[in-house]
């Protein structure tokens, strides 16, 4: 900061060194005198390192520059305390912000991650429920086909059993009326009129028991 002050008050004096030529074409297109003089100083910020290397050793080689450096001492001395203030500040600054930045970062992936497990215990419990219904679904259905067989296989066996009980009764019908025409073939041989006509009756009383028999094995049949 020291030397380009001088170098700034160097323009001033002594007009532009080769090294700046370059700069004062680019900076300043166009100017000349005092009024390139003033544009250069307002853009010493701009300057290349070559000519701020070669004002800093010109001016530190010239007697009358090193007066007025010394003449200007204690503004060139503020300048450079004031520009280790400003420097520490932006410091200080940037090490906060960097701090804050940090901060933020680490609350915002905590939260991220706090989020994220919200996220994926939420998902787990509702797939923990989706499962626990599919399960009382698939239970309530295996429940249901156990019953309907259980039904199914009873029907069945109640079907067989009345089938069983109709052919037995057949069977028994069968055996009574051979024995009713057994009986009315000997009444009709000894010609008794009332025999034959008990027999008659006895066996339109089987072929009725029968009928009704039968009618209660077949509503057996069809439950």
């Amino acid at each position: 900061m020291k030397f380009l002050f001088v170098a700034i008050l160097f323009f001033s004096l002594q007009g532009f060194s080769q090294a700046c030529k370059d700069d004062s074409a680019k900076l300043c297109p166009g100017l000349s005198g005092e009024e390139l003089s003033k544009c250069m100083r307002m853009n010493v910020v701009k300057w290349s390192d070559p000519c701020k290397a070669e004002m800093k050793a010109k001016a530190e080689a010239n007697p009358e520059l090193q007066k007025v450096k010394e003449a200007h001492k204690d503004t060139i001395d503020k300048a450079a305390e004031q520009k280790r203030v400003n420097e520490a500040r932006v410091a200080e600054m940037k090490a906060k912000n960097e701090a804050r930045t940090a901060e933020m970062k680490a609350k915002r992936e905590a939260h991220d991650a706090e989020m994220k497990a919200k996220q994926e215990a939420r998902q787990a419990e509702m797939k923990a429920k989706r499962e626990a219904r599919e399960a009382e679904m698939k239970a309530k259905k295996e429940a249901r086909e156990a019953e309907m067989k259980a039904k199914k296989e009873a029907r069945e066996a109640n079907r067989k059993a009345c089938e069983e009980k109709l052919k037995s009764l057949a069977d028994q019908r069968d055996v009574e009326l051979k024995f009713a025409d057994d009986r009315m073939k000997t009444a009709v041989e000894a010609k008794d009129k009332d025999a034959l006509k008990k027999n008659l009756e006895e066996k339109k009383e089987i072929r009725k028991k029968y009928e009704t028999l039968k009618a209660q094995a077949l509503e057996c049949k069809i439950r």
